[in-house]
């Protein structure tokens, strides 16, 4: 079954506005692979086969995670529809059912779970790294260090040597639904730090559209390199559809929420939802503020790709 990286409810917000009368909606995407815009029907764009459902214990399908955005994501849908699209300022529900989706989004791109699992293996190696070098230079070490396995957990290790700790000997790898479950372990956390920030909406005018990616939710601190959700000078942004994008700081309360953006505000945005984007750029246009420097930033990642291969969404 596919599983979509990007929410389907999500990505209709994104669709070409102009579309024929009795033609399927779609939107133009561009990949490392395929710099080149092109139409693809919502349905088709951003999924992976079975990414967020895993085999348990009991050797069957646990769809938790997938059963949970499902939820989200018609709350999303509903809150849209509401006060989106209208223009109403939110209400207390509104809001923090924004923010959980918010920080969904935040943590159900593979790129997350590739840093994730990135550091996991980099800790593991660590750490068989210094015990090896601990084993190899103090066998009394070793020995102390068997002799507590057995006492404490019953493993007889008297088989193993120093060197069968060296990471060198090993490819090491982390279970992939495991690291899905802990990105979305944090989702409790995140959610009220975001919905506890000022938000403010920018609207969109034609033919000047927001465009999003397979990393939409960009967190920027112009102050520091590594920005964090309770920095004070952290922003947050992402788009919610072609017309509407969120904003959001801890500066003062704005004194309105809605805001008309000019086309640079526009670009701005969209180079914003650029930042963090991997392999897919998502737009309801071939043309829209800003699409110069994606399409750059498009044949940088092309020149960086090792392989001619289609790329993970094609």
């Amino acid at each position: 079954m596919k599983h979509h990286i990007l929410p389907k409810c999500y990505l209709n917000g994104f669709t070409d506005p102009d579309v024929e009368p009795g033609r399927e909606p779609h939107v133009y995407i561009a990949t490392p692979t395929a710099t080149d815009w092109r139409r693809r029907s919502p349905k088709n764009v951003a999924a992976k086969t079975e990414y967020y459902s895993f085999e348990n214990e009991a050797g069957e399908r646990d769809l938790t995670v997938e059963e949970m955005l499902s939820l989200v994501e018609s709350s999303f849908a509903r809150r849209m529809r509401e006060f989106i699209e209208p223009r109403r300022d939110l209400d207390d529900d509104a809001k923090i059912e924004l923010a959980l989706f918010m920080a969904m989004m935040f943590v159900r791109v593979p790129a997350v779970h590739e840093n994730l699992a990135r550091f996991e293996v980099d800790h593991a190696t660590k750490i068989l790294q210094m015990e090896h070098a601990i084993f190899k230079k103090d066998p009394s070490a070793f020995t102390a260090f068997k002799k507590r396995h057995l006492e404490e957990n019953g493993l007889d290790l008297e088989s193993l040597s120093p060197d069968d700790f060296d990471p060198k000997n090993y490819e090491l790898s982390v279970d992939h639904g495991g690291t899905v479950t802990m990105a979305f372990s944090i989702v409790t956390d995140i959610s009220p730090i975001i919905c506890a920030m000022n938000w403010r909406f920018f609207i969109a005018k034609p033919p000047d559209y927001f465009i999003t990616s397979d990393y939409p939710l960009a967190l920027i601190n112009p102050k520091v390199r590594h920005p964090g959700l309770a920095q004070e000078h952290v922003e947050l942004s992402l788009p919610l559809s072609r017309s509407v994008a969120l904003f959001a700081t801890w500066n003062a309360e704005p004194r309105r929420t809605w805001f008309d953006a000019n086309t640079r505000q526009v670009r701005a945005m969209n180079l914003r939802t650029a930042t963090y984007a991997r392999d897919l750029y998502v737009g309801p246009k071939p043309d829209f503020p800003g699409e110069p420097e994606v399409r750059a930033k498009l044949a940088h990642r092309a020149r960086r790709t090792v392989s001619a291969q289609a790329g993970p969404w094609e």
